[in-house]
């Protein structure tokens, strides 16, 4: 209990005090557990380091926790006190709330040891006590069934009461402060929250969370979005919960053998509730029915389970959240008390279900319909229990193990194609239908991966040293997930078959699923109630897997949690200044061999052939015409008719033409004409001339690339040096994209030149040794794409 600077604590029958920051003990009071075992524990709020002790033998102790002193002894009532709760609503704050264990309830003065009032209810034993601190005056008391009862203590008489508010005892009821809200908890694994606004009903529920009663024994992601996890639990319930809002989670129910006697005598007292569930499966593709609604199409089920020790498979709904009305069981079984289903799966349509038995038998059924459609094997499938059934995700197959085998099936036939031996017995496998690959967990504490396509085992890993509990695949099938009862997870990665990642939890990990987006792996533990999620960090920041050895001693960790550690909330090295990080720097070419890309946008240099299209489309209809100004004395000309002169604005409109035509003749250097006339040879000098281009604008470049002509004030040394350093450029692999636009806008510009007689033998050469350069990038790059693919080709579908 808290207390101030100190936290109250009772081990065994002492009463300790420790210090709330250093942790140490302050005090240490050792009391007789024959005269007074302490029951329960209360502060009067106005009572300065005082503690009320409540004890089983029926008295009470009121202690000073500063110098351990026992002040006051109150007599009882002869029953054991099971509460404590003091009135903070009234004045004086002297009334404290006494739960007695045969139902009693009594309101008395510790500060003149009197009792004010006596309540009893007929549940028996108290195990809460709450006061409304607002208008009215009202106590709520709670019992080992469940039930609640609100009291007025003005009258003095009960106003309401509420049955089966919990599964079990309510452990935990407390009253909001000058608010009409109470809060209940009890060890069902839920928390309820009510509100007082109904007269007549006295409260109403507001909200609530809840879980499995009892410990979850299989999970799964459903949908392909990952939002939700399929969980079924000791308790008999099918759960559904959300990664995103806890109000999104609910509950499937329980199943009942006899669902009409169920819903007359209430879920709470159902006494043909089925054994829990072993094992489920599901398919969302079919949660919102069928379009032709068969006998039981208007259902709309997708989802079916086996129950521990039952011969009938139920069948259940998510899209109307309950049960259906029909179970699954072949008329053959209908008079054999020891067949049981062992494994069971829904195909990628959703449309039927495959049930595995412990006498052999496969048989499929049709979800809408409850028919049976076909049995697999004659007269059976196996000679032993089928430890496995699934399909592939074009229904044309059907797999089942057994033993050490594992057949294959046609899936509408039933006839068997082809078979597998293992090299140990299976107890359980996980299909990934995307990539027609299953994991086969063996006897021997192995996993062995099988190529359904190809029907043979293309890899082997062992680490695990005892039975293997669940598998899951990654959503990119690139790794396998797998738990055993020796606490330890493992990773195990596909393509380069070596372990990755393994630790070790407290506790058995009896499930896990992965989530179609890879983001989180979810695990039920053994003798744990709740669902832990691992967060998958590849996703979220880069990580370099590095392979383990198959025996590698796996680290321990604490499941995940709700609260943050201390170290996460208050790093040691938070003060610390953290080093600056310089980062890495990417190298122009990272190989010789290679090529690499600029970094501009693709109007920099896609279109830059096309430049005289651009322009003709983006060509103004009409020429923008700026009013002339008119001269204050506008010339004329003499004459008996009197004309006005133009002459003046005619010669200056030739003149500015006849400028303009001059200056577009004149042929004047630029760096990038320098760049060209070097003499110099090395890298750096080739590359040179094209950077500068890189730096220009479209038409810029055209500009530069159109004066290199002997017309425009060029010459044909330019051109073939532009020639000469494009050709090294291109094998250079640099800016591979950039030195072929600029290749062909010189081509296109320059053809009718050298059609010409400008053109001699060195013009042609160096024609012919681009052309050559060109086209052995191409060939290099084509190889390139071609030895990748093949690899990826060699790696999917080529057992090793």
């Amino acid at each position: 209990m808290p207390f101030g600077s100190h936290v109250v604590a009772v081990a065994g029958n002492d009463l300790i005090v420790f210090e709330l920051e250093s942790g140490e003990r302050h005090l240490e009071i050792p009391i007789s557990e024959a005269s007074f075992k302490i029951s329960c524990i209360t502060h009067p709020v106005s009572y300065m380091n005082k503690i009320l002790l409540g004890s089983e033998q029926g008295p009470l102790h009121l202690w000073n926790i500063n110098d351990g002193q026992k002040k006051y002894e109150f007599a009882g009532w002869r029953q054991s006190v099971t509460c404590l709760q003091q009135h903070t609503g009234i004045s004086p704050l002297d009334i404290v709330a006494i739960g007695l264990i045969n139902g009693d309830i009594m309101i008395h003065n510790i500060k003149t040891d009197q009792t004010l009032q006596r309540f009893h209810q007929d549940w028996g034993t108290v195990t809460g006590i709450t006061f409304r601190t607002d208008m009215p005056d009202l106590m709520i008391t709670a019992s080992q069934l469940g039930h609640l009862a609100i009291w007025n203590l003005d009258t003095e008489r009960l106003v309401t009461q509420k049955e089966n508010v919990h599964a079990l005892s309510i452990t935990g009821l407390k009253c909001f402060p000058f608010q009409p809200i109470f809060a209940t908890s009890s060890p069902d694994n839920s928390i309820r929250v009510w509100i007082m606004d109904d007269e007549v009903n006295g409260a109403r529920l507001l909200m609530f969370k809840e879980g499995h009663q009892a410990p979850p024994t299989r999970i799964r992601f459903y949908g392909d979005e990952g939002n939700n996890i399929l969980s079924a639990g000791n308790d008999s319930c099918l759960r559904s919960f959300s990664l995103e809002a806890e109000l999104l989670s609910f509950s499937l129910g329980k199943a009942s053998f006899n669902r009409k006697l169920a819903k007359k005598t209430g879920v709470s007292r159902d006494q043909s509730v089925m054994p829990p569930i072993v094992e489920f499966a599901a398919e969302s593709v079919r949660e919102g029915g069928w379009e032709s609604e068969g006998v039981h199409g208007k259902e709309k089920a997708n989802i079916v389970a086996i129950h521990s020790g039952v011969r009938q498979v139920s069948v259940w709904s998510y899209g109307r959240r309950t049960k259906c009305s029909f179970r699954l069981l072949h008329e053959r079984f209908a008079k054999h008390t020891t067949v049981h289903p062992t494994s069971v799966a829904v195909t990628v349509c959703g449309n039927f279900c495959i049930i595995g038995y412990n006498t052999g038998h496969v048989d499929r059924f049709n979800l809408q319909s409850a028919i049976h459609r076909t049995a697999y094997g004659e007269p059976k499938a196996h000679l032993t229990s089928v430890a496995a059934v699934a399909s592939d995700s074009l229904n044309e197959q059907v797999f089942s193990a057994a033993g050490t085998d594992v057949n294959f099936w046609n899936f509408k036939s039933g006839k068997l194609v082809g078979s597998l031996k293992t090299a140990s017995a299976v107890t359980a496998m996980q299909t990934f239908r995307d990539n027609s690959i299953a994991a086969v967990a063996l006897n021997d504490c192995s996993i062995e991966i099988v190529d359904m396509d190809i029907r043979r085992i293309t890899r082997t890993f062992s680490g695990h040293k005892d039975t293997i509990t669940d598998m899951a695949f990654s959503p990119d099938s690139r790794w396998l997930v797998s738990a055993s009862r020796d606490c330890s997870i493992r990773v195990w990665d596909l393509s380069s078959a070596s372990l990755v990642d393994c630790f070790q939890t407290l506790s058995p990990c009896v499930s896990l699923t992965f989530s179609p987006t890879g983001e989180y792996l979810a695990s039920a533990h053994q003798h744990d109630l709740g669902i832990f999620l691992w967060t998958n960090k590849t996703v979220y920041c880069p990580i370099t897997l590095t392979s383990m050895p198959f025996d590698a001693v796996p680290e321990v960790l604490t499941l995940p949690g709700t609260a943050p550690t201390g170290e996460e909330l208050f790093p040691a090295d938070a003060d610390e200044e953290m080093p600056i990080d310089a980062g890495y720097t990417s190298p122009d070419q990272l190989a010789q061999h290679l090529l690499t890309l600029s970094l501009l946008p693709e109007y920099r240099w896609k279109h830059l052939a096309k430049q005289d299209l651009i322009r003709e489309r983006n060509k103004p209809k009409e020429a923008l015409k700026v009013p002339e100004k008119a001269p204050f004395f506008l010339p004329t000309i003499p004459g008996l008719e009197p004309k006005f002169d133009t002459s003046a604005k005619d010669a200056a409109g030739n003149a500015s033409t006849s400028v303009k035509s001059v200056a577009r003749l004149i042929g004047g250097s630029s760096p990038f004409r320098e760049a060209l006339e070097t003499r110099e040879v090395t890298p750096e000098a080739v590359r040179r001339p094209f950077e500068l281009l890189a730096t220009l604008s479209p038409s810029q470049i055209e500009s530069e690339i159109r004066l290199l002509s002997p017309d425009a004030g060029g010459s044909v040394a330019a051109m073939k040096a532009f020639l000469r350093l494009a050709a090294g450029a291109i094998a250079d692999g640099r800016h591979q994209e950039l030195g072929q636009s600029y290749v062909e806008l010189f081509l296109k510009l320059h053809i009718a030149a050298m059609e010409s007689e400008l053109v001699d033998e060195e013009f042609a050469e160096l024609l012919g040794r681009l052309r050559q350069t060109v086209e052995g990038v191409a060939r290099r790059v084509e190889d390139l794409l071609d030895e990748s693919l093949n690899v990826v080709l060699f790696l999917k579908h080529v057992a090793l």
